[in-house]
C-alpha cells in the first residue's frame, strides 16, 4: 500500500469517528425528547485489495445511522397505549357520574323522597289538613327539582363527553393526514438508500397518539405503516387516508311531547341522539376504542345507563301515584276536570297517541266516573269500557250517555269531564289506565324524567290534593294508599322504591371500583412496557458518555496515525535523494 493510501486510511477513520461523536451529541442532546429513539453508528471493514499473496485493508467506512428500536415492542406498547387510554376515559366519566349520586346530607334523592312519602303519611293521619296538603305539595317540587337536577347533570357528562369526542375527532384527523404524509417522505428518502430516521421518529410517534386515542393498530408494509379500526376500516394506508367523519343528532332534547303536531321520542338512543362516527360511510360509533371509545362507552354505559335507571324509578313513582291519586276526592270538590294531555288525533286509536302519559301501558279495562250531590251522597256511577284500539271520541261517546255527566274533546286535544250544575265528579277505580293516560285528576304531569312535574292545577291550588276516595270528612284512603307505596315492591327484582335507588347507586360505585383497578393494571403494564422501551431504545447518559469517550480517543488515534503518514511522507519528499548537494 502506498503512502498516500496510508493516508487515506486515516481520514476514513478520522471522519467515521467524527460522524459517530456527532450522533453521540445528538442523543445526549434529545435525552428529554419524548418519543425520541437513540440512534448507534455502525461501521464496517473498508473493502481491501490484494496485491500478490498479500491482503491489504483500507480502513473503515461509516455505513448508516441505525435507530436503536424493537418493532415488536413499539407495537405492542401502542396497542397497550389505545387499551389504557380506554380505560383512562372510561374512569373519567364514572367517576363523574358517580359524583353526581354522591348524596348531601338531607339533601341527596334518597332523603328527598323518604320526605315525600312522610308527607302522605301525614295527609293520612289528618286528611282535612291545610299545613299537610302544602307539604305535600313541597315535598313533591323538592322531589322532581332533585330529579330534575341529576338528569342536568347527567346530560351535562354527555355534552362534556360528546364536545371531548368533537375535538379528538379533528386531532385524529389531522394525525392521520400525517402519518400518510410521512409514509410517502420515508419511502422517498429511503429509495435514495437514506436513512430517515427523523421522520420514523415523528411517524411512531403519530400511531401511539392515534392508537391511544382510537385503539387503531397497525401493520408495516412496503407502501410504509398501514392502520386500522377493530372492525377492518382503513384508516392509513400507505399515502392513502380516510378521515373519521362526526355526525351530532338530535343533542340534550329539551322537548317532550308534540310540538307542531310532531311527536318528540322519549327514549335514550345514544347514536342516534348525540353522536355518530363514520369511516367512508361505514359507522363505527361503538367500534372505535382508545380515550374516544372509553369515553363513547362511558357515556352509554354510565351518563345515559343511569339516566335511564333513574328515568325509570321518577317514572313508576309518578305512575304509581297517578293511578291512586286519580280515583280521590281533594279538600275542594270539582264538577269539571280538562285532562293534562292531549291527543293530536281524536278519531285515532289511543294506543297510537304518543302525547298520552304513560300510553304504553293502556289497556283493556275500564275506569268508574261518579257523581255526587251536594251533601256528599253518591246519585250516578258508570263504568266506561277501554280498548287501546278505541279512539277518545269512542270514549267520550260512551261517558255521554250517563245521565249527569257531559264529555268532549277541546281543539287543542284535551278530554273534558263536566256534571250537571249543582253536583260534583270524582273518578273510581281504572283497570284501563285510562285516566293516569289522560293526566285526569293526577297529581303528575309527564311520564318521564325530562317532563315530570306537579300537575299545574295543584301547584296552584293544593286543596286540589286527594286525600280520601269520597267527599266524607275523615276519608284517607288515597293518602294512606299512596303513602303505603313506599313499602310496596313495585320496581324490577321485586325492590320498592328505596331498595331500587339504594341498590342503583351501591351497584355504580362497584362498577366504578372495578373500572379503577383495571386502569391502573393497565397502567402498571403500560409502565412495565415503557421501562424495557427505554432500556432499548431510550437515550442513556452514562452509555453515551462512554460512547463519547470511547469515539474521541478513536478520533485522537486517527489524528495521531495522519500525522505519523504527514511525517513519513515528508521524508520521502524532502529528506532523500540529497547526496551531492
Amino acid at each position: 500500500m502506498t503512502l498516500f493510501g496510508l493516508l487515506n486510511m486515516g481520514r476514513t477513520s478520522l471522519l467515521a469517528h467524527q460522524r459517530a461523536m456527532s450522533t453521540t451529541g445528538e442523543n445526549l442532546a434529545n435525552v428529554n425528547t419524548p418519543g425520541y429513539v437513540r440512534r448507534r453508528p455502525v461501521f464496517t471493514e473498508s473493502f481491501g485489495y490484494t496485491d500478490g499473496r498479500l491482503y491489504y485493508g483500507t480502513g473503515v467506512d461509516l455505513v448508516r445511522i441505525e435507530r436503536v428500536a424493537d418493532r415488536v415492542l413499539d407495537r405492542r406498547i401502542s396497542m397497550e397505549k389505545g387499551e389504557l387510554g380506554f380505560w383512562q376515559a372510561l374512569e373519567d366519566v364514572s367517576t363523574s357520574v358517580e359524583s353526581i349520586f354522591n348524596e348531601p346530607q338531607n339533601l341527596g334523592l334518597s332523603d328527598v323522597l323518604n320526605s315525600f312519602w312522610e308527607a302522605w303519611q301525614a295527609l293520612s293521619v289528618n286528611p282535612e289538613g291545610t299545613t299537610e296538603r302544602n307539604q305535600v305539595v313541597e315535598k313533591a317540587k323538592q322531589l322532581v327539582e332533585v330529579f330534575s337536577q341529576t338528569r342536568t347533570s347527567l346530560e351535562r357528562v354527555v355534552e362534556d363527553g360528546v364536545q371531548k369526542i368533537r375535538d379528538w375527532v379533528s386531532h385524529v384527523n389531522t394525525i392521520i393526514k400525517n402519518i400518510a404524509g410521512l409514509n410517502k417522505k420515508i419511502k422517498e428518502v429511503e429509495r435514495e438508500g437514506l436513512t430517515a430516521n427523523d421522520l420514523r421518529n415523528k411517524l411512531y410517534k403519530n400511531l401511539k397518539e392515534l392508537s391511544s386515542l382510537t385503539g387503531a393498530y397497525y401493520y408495516e408494509g412496503s407502501d410504509g405503516v398501514q392502520v386500522y379500526l377493530d372492525n377492518g376500516a382503513m384508516l392509513v394506508s400507505g399515502s392513502n387516508y380516510n378521515e373519521i367523519g362526526f355526525e351530532e343528532g338530535d343533542f340534550l332534547r329539551k322537548e317532550v311531547g308534540v310540538l307542531n303536531d310532531v311527536v318528540y321520542n322519549k327514549n335514550i338512543e345514544f347514536e342516534k341522539n348525540y353522536l355518530r362516527l363514520t369511516v367512508s360511510g361505514e359507522d363505527v360509533t361503538r367500534v372505535i376504542k382508545g380515550k374516544m371509545g372509553g369515553t363513547i362507552n362511558g357515556l352509554i354505559t354510565f351518563a345515559d345507563g343511569y339516566l335511564a335507571k333513574v328515568d325509570r324509578l321518577i317514572s313508576e313513582i309518578a305512575y304509581n301515584v297517578n293511578r291512586i291519586h286519580v280515583t280521590g276526592v281533594g279538600a275542594q270538590k270539582l264538577s269539571s276536570f280538562t285532562s293534562e294531555a292531549r291527543v293530536t288525533n281524536p278519531d285515532a286509536p289511543l294506543k297510537d297517541q304518543k302525547s298520552l302519559f304513560f300510553e304504553d301501558r293502556l289497556v283493556n279495562g275500564a275506569f268508574e266516573v261518579r257523581v255526587w250531590d251536594q251533601d256528599g251522597n253518591l246519585v250516578e256511577s258508570r263504568m266506561i269500557d277501554v280498548d287501546p284500539y278505541d279512539s277518545l271520541n269512542t270514549v267520550v261517546d260512551r261517558i255521554n250517555k250517563m245521565d249527569k255527566v257531559t264529555a268532549y274533546v277541546t281543539q287543542d286535544g284535551r278530554l273534558v269531564v263536566s256534571s250537571d250544575a249543582g253536583y260534583t265528579l270524582s273518578f273510581g277505580s281504572d283497570s284501563s289506565g285510562f285516566l293516569t293516560s289522560m293526566g285526569i285528576n293526577t297529581f303528575f304531569t309527564g311520564d318521564s324524567i325530562f317532563d315530570i312535574d306537579v300537575s299545574g292545577a295543584i301547584k296552584s291550588n293544593n286543596m286540589l290534593v286527594a286525600a280520601g276516595s269520597t267527599p266524607a270528612l275523615g276519608d284517607n284512603a288515597v293518602a294512606l294508599a299512596i303513602a303505603q307505596l313506599s313499602s310496596e315492591k313495585l320496581m324490577e327484582n321485586e325492590r320498592t322504591f328505596g331498595e331500587y335507588y339504594d341498590n342503583l347507586v351501591g351497584e355504580l360505585g362497584a362498577k366504578v371500583a372495578r373500572v379503577k383497578d383495571v386502569k391502573e393494571d393497565t397502567d402498571r403494564f403500560v409502565g412495565f412496557l415503557e421501562d424495557r422501551w427505554e432500556s432499548v431504545s431510550g437515550v442513556n447518559i452514562d452509555e453515551e458518555m462512554t460512547n463519547l469517550m470511547k469515539f474521541q480517543r478513536a478520533f485522537e488515534a486517527a489524528a495521531r496515525y495522519i500525522t505519523t503518514v504527514d511525517e513519513m511522507i515528508d521524508r520521502v519528499v524532502n529528506g532523500m535523494g540529497v547526496v551531492g548537494r
